[in-house]
């Protein structure tokens, strides 16, 4: 067997000598969005412009000043309750140089909350998250970022890792983005209503004070890596020869109305994949959207719920229905402790989120399997509630796709 089984089913025990064919490991560019200024409900668009360097999308980060224009009487205490700045950006769309759309997702900002919450742990959200807009405690008094009551635009000034984004610049193994895909790559983000991305803590505010908002200095930090000269010439040589592959997951969302006694539903995912990595699904109040005094991104709590996800025939997880809370947990923990390490408390899971996650990779969890899906063999989340307010359910499906490009074409495989 070659090294690299050894390596994915981690049993190499072998030392490697250091090599790099690296020549500058970053060096910052600051690439600006095609207008410096979005109104709610607008598309941001920017063009990367790299060049022959290679991008590091961990050492990225998207840019943005978020203004808020207050009614003059009542302060803001304004926040992205349990979100961040990723509420900003609800549609997201990527295209290559040669024009392919890589992926077009809708609900996007719902699902990068949902999945940093599974993955990352305490010591990521009071640092690297508290950049990006994540609040400890964002609905108890003075947990806010905008707290004027001026008529003039309070600014604050958040930025998200080009990797969390969005799954297709982090990559399946966390590589360098190379030329090839990088250079001339387009993003499109469609901003959201205000009901989307804003919390408005209620303990300070009766009422929204809100009377305008947009998006300013917008630009992407973009780190820059450039390496040897004969790296660069094989990539090249490979790119025309057969095609340059850029492995990466996507995010496939479906919403369905649950409504009040609707008690025991399914909830499809109908997407033929090639590989189907994981599921996340998860609940929010209705009314939420259109609410600015309203959390719109606290996942419902679903006491006495019992699920499982059915593929075909197959129940999973562990062949059987879940019917305790605690079981839930475990079931995210064992999704994704392997790959994230143990992130989540037990309370935490419960007081933050009902997020009902599973694993569709097979029993050897190496990062390349999965579950094929095709017409026939589609996945349904089957659950049963108690009676509860009406509902959006959200199932997120997370599979592989491929990117292959050459000098002037490309093609999206799912």
């Amino acid at each position: 067997m070659s090294n690299s089984i050894y390596s994915k089913n981690r049993m190499l025990y072998n030392y490697s000598q250091s090599e790099s064919v690296k020549v500058v490991p970053t060096d910052l560019q600051q690439i600006p969005f095609d207008d410096q200024s979005y109104e709610e409900g607008q598309t941001m668009t920017i063009t990367l412009s790299t060049g022959d360097y290679f991008v590091d999308p961990e050492k990225s980060y998207i840019q943005v000043s978020v203004g808020i224009v207050g009614n003059g009487t009542n302060p803001l205490a304004v926040n992205f309750g349990r979100g961040s700045c990723a509420n900003l950006f609800g549609g997201c769309r990527i295209f290559h140089k040669s024009g392919t759309q890589i992926t077009h997702n809708v609900n996007l900002d719902l699902w990068t909350k949902a999945k940093q919450r599974v993955e990352k742990d305490g010591f990521w959200f009071n640092s690297q998250g508290l950049i990006q807009g994540y609040l400890a405690e964002p609905t108890e008094a003075g947990q806010f970022f905008w707290s004027s009551t001026s008529t003039t635009p309070e600014v604050r000034n958040f930025k998200i890792k080009l990797a969390d984004l969005h799954p297709f610049f982090r990559g399946t193994d966390r590589k360098i983005i190379p030329p090839q895909v990088a250079d001339g790559l387009r993003l499109e983000l469609d901003l959201n209503t205000s009901g989307r991305v804003f919390f408005i803590n209620p303990v300070v505010v009766p009422s929204s004070p809100i009377v305008s908002w947009n998006v300013s200095s917008c630009s992407l930090q973009t780190a820059l890596v450039d390496v040897q000269d004969q790296a660069v010439d094989f990539l090249n040589d490979v790119s025309i020869a057969r095609g340059l592959q850029w492995e990466f997951n996507d995010v496939f969302v479906t919403t369905v109305t649950v409504g009040d006694t609707e008690n025991d539903f399914n909830i499809p995912v109908e997407k033929a994949v090639r590989k189907a990595q994981n599921v996340i699904t998860f609940f929010r109040d209705r009314s939420g959207d259109s609410n600015t005094g309203f959390d719109s991104h606290v996942f419902q709590p679903q006491p006495d719920a019992k699920w499982n996800y059915r593929i075909g025939n197959i129940l999973y997880p562990y062949k059987r229905a879940i019917t305790d809370p605690i079981d839930s947990y475990t079931v995210c923990v064992d999704s994704f402790e392997w790959e994230f390490g143990t992130n989540i408390t037990y309370n935490e899971f419960n007081a933050y989120n009902s997020l009902y996650t599973t694993l569709l990779r097979t029993e050897d969890q190496l990062l390349s399997s999965g579950d094929f899906l095709n017409a026939n063999k589609r996945i349904e989340l089957q659950f049963s509630k108690s009676a509860t307010n009406t509902l959006l359910g959200h199932s997120c499906l997370e599979y592989r796709k491929m990117l292959t490009v050459n000098g002037t074409n490309s093609k999206v495989e799912d």
